[in-house]
């Protein structure tokens, strides 16, 4: 509602306070009680125009921020590390103007380098997963801040060398820019950037709003990260990478499962290191794990994208074929058998050799679930170790090397 109606309608009711309520010589009782009562419905009028009218401001505000409300309901809800990149994405589509968004952070393994998680906008560089300097160029820049920066015209006035590699600012077709150095840790590791081909597309009545979602943002980040960093220390193997023995059985029985109901066979290989003491007790402990990341790493280059490893215990590895039968799978056991006994393996100057010996059983013909699967598949594994080592051998007498 616009003030002058209200206006209007108040010294309205303030007249008739006047003509209505006071005594006037003359009037008759009823004229009183009809006026008083006149004035009364004038006044309740009034108040409903009023609260009308700060409703509809509040719906108006409601619907200004809403893409801030929406976002910050994402962030809270979400559970995955895209979740939070896409609700970045949107909101900042809807508040700012930019052609280019970038967020990185520093690589735990090297802080001079800034890894991008995230990249929207034309143009390849910088994408996600490409690396920049932490010490040089823009971002560096900006992560060494203290507080949010405002860049207008930087082609000509920028206050870094270059802004990914040297003598780019020549020819970058982005002019300015708004950034922040946010906490994507337990301290300021990460860069969120905006760019503009507008050399004065941001200003400082830009920063509260900005500065709002990138720290929402890095809140829900290291959230989620640290998320993902309990989960993977759960389930993943410190020193291999791959799967550890709890993890391992729970995706065997899911598997098995998957392939009882779709009528799909599924192969187990258990892989035990030939004489693995021995490398212990002549080379120390140190050695004996270098070995166990190589054979690791060998088994997981020499199977399927689908397929699963896992360390089952000390010097034991597990991997899951699934839509595979022994027949199947007999080829890719023997390549990681033969690739692991020719590895060069030296550290320090040591060098050593290994064998493995491996066992195979499937599903259903071996088994009846997952843990007749995993007794099958070390059966045939001790198979292979009676007969000499550095072998394959399946649950039946029907292959081997």
């Amino acid at each position: 509602m616009k003030k002058p109606v209200f206006l209007v309608t108040f010294f309205t009711w303030v007249l008739g306070f006047f003509l209505w309520i006071l005594p006037v010589a003359g009037k008759s009782v009823i004229l009183n009680i009809a006026g008083v009562i006149l004035w009364f419905l004038l006044g309740i009028d009034l108040f409903l125009i009023f609260r009308l009218d700060r409703t509809g401001s509040d719906e108006s505000s409601d619907l200004e921020h809403l893409p801030i409300t929406q976002y910050l309901t994402a962030l809270n809800i979400s559970q995955k590390e895209d979740d939070i990149f896409n609700a970045l994405k949107t909101v900042l589509l809807s508040e700012f103007k930019y052609d280019k968004l970038v967020v990185c952070r520093r690589s735990p393994q090297d802080l001079s380098v800034l890894k991008v998680i995230f990249s929207d906008g034309p143009g390849e560089f910088p994408k996600k997963g490409d690396t920049l300097s932490a010490k040089k160029g823009m971002w560096a820049h900006v992560l060494l801040q203290n507080e949010t920066v405002l860049l207008s015209h930087y082609r000509e006035n920028a206050p870094f060398e270059f802004r990914l590699t040297a003598g780019d600012l020549s020819h970058t077709p982005y002019q300015s820019m708004i950034g922040w150095g946010v906490n994507l840790d337990d301290f300021k590791s990460g860069v969120i950037s905006l760019e503009s081909s507008n050399p004065e597309e941001y200003s400082e009545k830009d920063l509260e709003l900005f500065n709002l979602i990138s720290l929402n943002f890095a809140s829900s980040y290291l959230r989620v990260s640290t998320l993902d960093m309990y989960k993977k220390y759960a389930t993943v193997d410190g020193l291999t990478g791959v799967l550890n023995h709890r993890a391992f059985k729970e995706k065997l029985f899911e598997e098995v499962y998957r392939a009882r109901r779709y009528d799909h066979p599924l192969t187990l290989l258990m892989l035990d290191l030939d004489d693995f003491k021995k490398i212990n007790d002549t080379h120390g402990h140190l050695y004996g794990d270098y070995m166990l990341r190589i054979v690791a790493d060998i088994i997981k280059n020499n199977i399927r994208m689908v397929d699963i490893v896992a360390r089952y215990g000390g010097e034991e590895f597990t991997v899951i074929l699934a839509n595979a039968n022994k027949d199947m799978v007999f080829g890719t056991a023997e390549r990681i058998r033969h690739k692991i006994s020719v590895f060069p393996f030296e550290q320090d100057g040591v060098k050593a050799s290994m064998t493995v010996s491996i066992g195979m059983a499937s599903f259903p013909v071996d088994s009846h679930d997952g843990l007749s699967l995993i007794q099958a598949a070390d059966d045939a594994m001790y198979k292979a170790k009676k007969s000499g080592k550095n072998r394959v051998e399946t649950n039946k007498s029907n292959g081997g090397t």
